[in-house]
């Protein structure tokens, strides 16, 4: 099994934030859609993909206007979301961070990421609901499980 990296490429929508003098971010759809006309379109057209997975709502709608890719729709996957909407639900719904870390081979697993010198295990392991889900809807999205 190769590398996860060798197949996925990530990119950020927001290239740059409007923030206000209390320094909360005041994107707006329109600054959003700029972004998307002046950076994105060009790395769609550039790394050609198959799926782009898309956490949050603000392009979805210009996102699905694009010819050939499928639009995939996860949750947005930041601290706050996944414990305020995602960590409450563990003590009651199954979830499948067993199979979701077989699927990724040791290499990427032990692979540092930002989080406090963690690894990529140890994140999908502490937010295993909000990756049980996403797995969920990717799955349901794509049609990959009945």
């Amino acid at each position: 099994m190769g590398s996860i990296y060798d197949v996925v490429a990530a990119t950020n929508l927001s290239k740059y934030s409007f923030r206000s003098a209390s320094e909360r971010t005041m994107d707006s759809n329109k600054s959003l859609s700029k972004c998307l006309e002046w950076f994105t379109e060009y790395e769609i057209e550039i790394l050609k993909p198959d799926y782009i997975v898309c956490a949050g709502n603000a392009v979805r709608g210009t996102l699905n206007k694009l010819e050939g890719v499928k639009i995939v729709k996860v949750a947005f996957p930041s601290l706050l979301v996944i414990n305020r909407w995602h960590k409450k639900y563990k003590a009651c719904k199954k979830y499948k961070s067993d199979e979701i870390l077989s699927m990724l081979p040791k290499n990427d697993l032990e692979k540092g990421v930002a989080y406090n010198k963690r690894n990529l295990e140890y994140v999908i392991k502490r937010d295993s609901v909000y990756f049980s889900n996403m797995y969920s809807e990717i799955n349901r999205q794509l049609k990959c499980i009945p």
